[in-house]
């Protein structure tokens, strides 16, 4: 236990004078990060509550889009901007993919309960126009198995007009490149048209290696 403590005590002083070393750094290139950005802005707000103030009273109102991506520490600087200013807030839950970068799903639904509280106004758009119906009865017979948080989206109306036809393939060989340019060769001649034909890789490198390939055998690539 005492090494434990000790070790943990040279952990904490060496991230102490890591900050310090790297606060100077940037002091002195005028580098800044996106994270630099919000503590500073919400260090600006606390000590100086004037400026959010000002420039809040420039505008008659706020509109915040994918609200699913804010941050806990984005809320605060946003509350002292907005204040008590009309405000219009979009977003989606199940579309939240900033999880890496300090966002919270939670403070959407937090904000929808305070929204609910006060009797504002929430509209629900639950309905995919984007997405083909296929896709979409897909996804939703898919998810909502898993877990209890997804909600099933309603679907578009197929369209009687739409003659398109999408395929996926997942290819196994010892040699990607070959296999991949093999199998388009064999679309090309069952007459699809190049621009039709996607291929999807991990790595950017890999795309490379088969557009080089592709242009060995004269097959067009962007």
């Amino acid at each position: 236990r005492e090494l434990h403590e000790k070790l943990n005590s040279l952990f904490f002083q060496f991230l102490e004078d890591l900050f310090l070393l790297d606060k100077a750094h940037k002091r002195k290139t005028g580098e800044l990060t996106i994270s630099d950005l919000e503590n500073y802005s919400l260090t600006l707000i606390q000590e100086a509550p004037s400026t959010a103030q000002e420039f809040s009273n420039s505008w008659d109102f706020f509109m915040i889009d994918e609200y699913q991506d804010t941050s806990p520490l984005q809320v605060k600087i946003l509350n002292a901007i907005v204040g008590e200013k009309p405000c219009f807030i979009v977003g989606d839950p199940q579309q939240s993919i900033y999880l890496f970068r300090g966002a919270r799903s939670e403070v959407f639904n937090e904000k929808e309960e305070d929204f609910r509280r006060k009797n504002i106004e929430i509209k629900v758009l639950n309905t995919n126009y984007r997405s083909d119906p296929p896709l979409m009865n897909f996804v939703n017979d898919f998810f909502t198995p898993f877990t209890q948080n997804f909600k099933p989206m309603n679907v578009k109306e197929a369209s009687s007009a739409s003659k398109i036809e999408e395929q996926v393939f997942f290819l196994k060989t010892h040699d990607q490149a070959k296999g991949v340019l093999k199998h388009i060769r064999f679309l090309l001649e069952k007459g699809v048209a190049p621009q039709d034909i996607c291929v999807l890789s991990r790595r950017n490198s890999d795309l490379q290696d088969i557009a080089y390939l592709a242009y060995q055998y004269h097959i067009p690539v962007q």
